[in-house]
């Protein structure tokens, strides 16, 4: 089965992913066109998690079509999930060679990022999958509940220093400083932290639920503007939920908080009047 509006939503995401990756001049480029430093969202924010809810529709979507038995596809998601992984690895060991070098040799695996994009979307991509394969969607609705409070908690409850939403007090570095270490995370924000960290894969992969759910919800329900309706309604109750939230848990990409929330109805509203609209 073919979604139309996955397809349209998939090239409108990496369009604006393109656009935000190459706005010119970082002191002159639209605020909109960048990052949050850390609490609150932009637009520009919203393109990662768009890229996991449409993993999630293509999970629902391709999964279930191989006529496997369940550890033969099991191994195949583990294999794709290794090889998106790897190809992550090697896109930050690029170009692999110093040049500037007096000698030829190779950039140090010691310094290598372990973690990003690409690590988190075959993560997130493997996890979904195999849910998928043993897991009704039921079930992946419940789970998918349950994350948000529990990572919350976790952020308070796990390792921290005074303030646990703080950009260097909060659990999400304490784990990678601990599993991963300073050498192999990210150094963007002037000190080792990892956007894509262990701890914020948790939350992130309410994203591709989502994404699965939805995908679910349309092939049981049919292209209509009752299904638009009841998807929209659906998501400004979440919109509702997430800013009320704020309050406790601020919306922050970078540790993976109630972004989701937002994402999950704009995506939703966006995808079905596509999909309404190409039928």
């Amino acid at each position: 089965m073919r979604l139309t509006s996955l397809d349209y939503f998939r090239g409108m995401t990496i369009f604006f992913m393109i656009l935000v990756s190459l706005p010119g001049n970082y002191y002159t480029t639209h605020p909109a066109l960048l990052h949050a430093s850390w609490h609150g969202f932009t637009p520009t924010d919203l393109v990662f998690p768009s890229f996991l809810f449409a993993s999630g529709n293509a999970i629902a979507l391709t999964v279930g079509k191989y006529n496997l038995p369940n550890h033969l596809l099991v191994m195949k998601v583990i294999k794709r999930a290794i090889i998106i992984f790897t190809l992550g690895i090697l896109l930050y060991w690029f170009p692999f060679i110093d040049f500037l070098a007096k000698e030829l040799r190779f950039f140090p695996v010691s310094d290598i990022r372990f973690l990003g994009v690409l690590q988190r979307i075959a993560i997130v991509y493997a996890l979904v999958s195999i849910m998928s394969i043993y897991i009704s969607t039921r079930g992946i609705a419940i789970i998918a509940l349950l994350i948000l409070p529990v990572y919350w908690l976790l952020l308070y409850q796990l390792p921290h220093g005074i303030d646990p939403l703080s950009i260097k007090d909060n659990a999400v570095l304490f784990i990678d400083k601990r599993i991963i270490g300073d050498a192999h995370l990210y150094k963007g924000e002037g000190f080792p932290f990892d956007p894509e960290g262990l701890l914020s894969t948790i939350p992130s992969l309410v994203n591709a639920m989502a994404g699965f759910i939805t995908a679910r919800f349309i092939k049981a329900r049919g292209i209509s503007a009752l299904s638009v309706l009841q998807l929209m309604v659906a998501g400004v109750m979440m919109i509702a939920v997430a800013y009320i939230w704020s309050y406790s848990l601020p919306f922050n990409k970078k540790i993976w908080t109630k972004l989701l929330c937002l994402v999950h109805i704009r995506v939703r509203c966006c995808n079905h009047f596509l999909h309404n609209a190409a039928n």
